[in-house]
Order: C-alpha cells, then sequence, then structure tokens
C-alpha cells in the first residue's frame, strides 16, 4: 500500500511540472519578439504598432510595399522619400530621395565628415579659424568643429562680431565700442574662450597697404577688450588685408562693410 501511495505522489508531482512546463511554453512573446507577422500587430490608435517578422524580431518593413504611400523601406525601416528639403520636415532633410535626419554635432557622422547645417559632409581647407563658418575652427588645414564650450560661449556672446571703421582709418567708432563692451563682458564670464580676430578693408590701395590697415584694425580691436579685461594671451590677432569682402560688389556701401575687424570664437 505504502509502494502505490508513493507511485500516486510521484504522479501527482510529475502531473503538475508538466502542466507548469505547458503554461510557460504557452506564454505569448513579448514584443518586439515574435514568430509570425500577426504578432507584430500590436496597441490602438496613436499607440499602434505595425511590422512584419524578421528573425524572431518585429520590423517595420522587409521591402517597399510594407510601406505606406512616399515611403521606402530601408534597413527595414520605412523612410519617407523626397525631392527636396523642404519635404522632410526641420529635423531631417533630403540625401539621394530619403529624408535623413538632421545632424547635431559631428559625433553622428562618419570617419572624416563634419555636421555641417544639419548634414554630414566633407570637411572644408582653410588656414585660419575665420575661414571656417561659426561652430568651427581651422586644424590641420580642414575646419573642424568646435568644442562644445567654445560652442556654448558662441552662443552666449553678441551675434554681432563685425567692429567696421571709417576709410582709411583704425580707430575705433561708437557702435563699435559699444559691441566690444558685450564682447568684453562675454569673455571674462568665460575665461576658457579664445578669440581669433581678423582685421578686413576695402579693395581701394595697393595689397601691401591694406594688409597693414588690417593688421592696426585688428591690433586695436584686441587692445581695447585688453583694458576691458581679457587676457592678450586669449587673443590671435590676423590681417587680410582686401582678401575676404563681406560684400564684393564695387560700390561705396560695399566697401564700408568690408572695412572691419572680425571676431570668431576659437
Amino acid at each position: 500500500m505504502n509502494k502505490m501511495f508513493v507511485k500516486y505522489r510521484l504522479g501527482l508531482c510529475v502531473l503538475g511540472l508538466s502542466l507548469a512546463i505547458w503554461q510557460v511554453g504557452c506564454k505569448g512573446l513579448e514584443y518586439p519578439n515574435c514568430k509570425t507577422d500577426s504578432q507584430c500587430k500590436v496597441g490602438t490608435g496613436a499607440d499602434a504598432k505595425a511590422g512584419v517578422c524578421l528573425f524572431g524580431k518585429c520590423q517595420e518593413c522587409a521591402k517597399d510595399t510594407d510601406c505606406q504611400e512616399g515611403q521606402q523601406c530601408k534597413d527595414n525601416m520605412c523612410i519617407m522619400t523626397c525631392a527636396d528639403d523642404a519635404v522632410c520636415g526641420e529635423a531631417a532633410h533630403c540625401e539621394a530621395g530619403l529624408c535623413a535626419a538632421n545632424c547635431e554635432d559631428s559625433s553622428a557622422c562618419v570617419d572624416g565628415q563634419v555636421c555641417s547645417s544639419g548634414r554630414c559632409v566633407a570637411p572644408l581647407t582653410c588656414s585660419q579659424n575665420t575661414d571656417c563658418q561659426t561652430g568651427f575652427k581651422c586644424e590641420s588645414g580642414l575646419c573642424v568643429q568646435s568644442s562644445s564650450e567654445a560652442m556654448t560661449v558662441n552662443s552666449k556672446c553678441p551675434e554681432e562680431n563685425n567692429i567696421f571703421f571709417d576709410f582709411n582709418k583704425y580707430d575705433l567708432r561708437s557702435d563699435g565700442v559699444v559691441i566690444l563692451d558685450q564682447w568684453g563682458i562675454c569673455l571674462r564670464e568665460n575665461p576658457n574662450a579664445k578669440v581669433t580676430i581678423a582685421g578686413h578693408t576695402d579693395k581701394q590701395g595697393s595689397s601691401e597697404y591694406n594688409m597693414s590697415l588690417g593688421e592696426r584694425r585688428a591690433r586695436a580691436t584686441s587692445n581695447y577688450l585688453s583694458k576691458l579685461g581679457v587676457d592678450e594671451a586669449r587673443m590671435h590677432d590676423v590681417s587680410y588685408g582686401l582678401e575676404k569682402p563681406l560684400d564684393p560688389a564695387d560700390t561705396q556701401a560695399a566697401y564700408a562693410k568690408n572695412r572691419r575687424s572680425e571676431i570668431s570664437v576659437e
């Protein structure tokens, strides 16, 4: 009798274990794990997800016909097709016929490229920081993205970075002093920031004379900032003379724009 009771209890244990294993085995797979396409269609309304099951994982698409009209399947994602940037919205741009997300910094780009205006592009060649756009600096002959600190300083300092001069003069005007006072405050509040100050002229006169005049305009600018408490070691003066005009037109209005010194954060 005892042996039969033991066998009975053992049978119950085996049955209970089998039921437990069966219940576990029958439990539904959790998204994004799948066995069939139907398991990739979950949720309702705005939270609804639809897709296809590929190698045990739910993906948005496997071919173009899995996507809505006007979209194309790329890397198992439905991407909006486009002819120009306007189709893609503010956060994306049109690239090779498909909307691609804008980059925020160069870390999102492949090696050898930089993020410029939301796109990953080959860096521009340069000889000085002023050859590069805002947020970039010249390094080893190429424009590379400035450090996050420099970008932060750019966002805090005055948007106006041109100090204008009268014809054949390098004396600071009152409008330039107002701008430099603001730059002085910003640079004192960011003591690690360095700047390049480039002197420019209009096209009147010889290249040699204008190169010298550009140097005097850059020096007048850095001298004023030095008096405001900005260490001279943080400022790099350079002259381009008549070589880099803001406005290439041959008019007096264009000449006035080109007589300047330009401040850029390194």
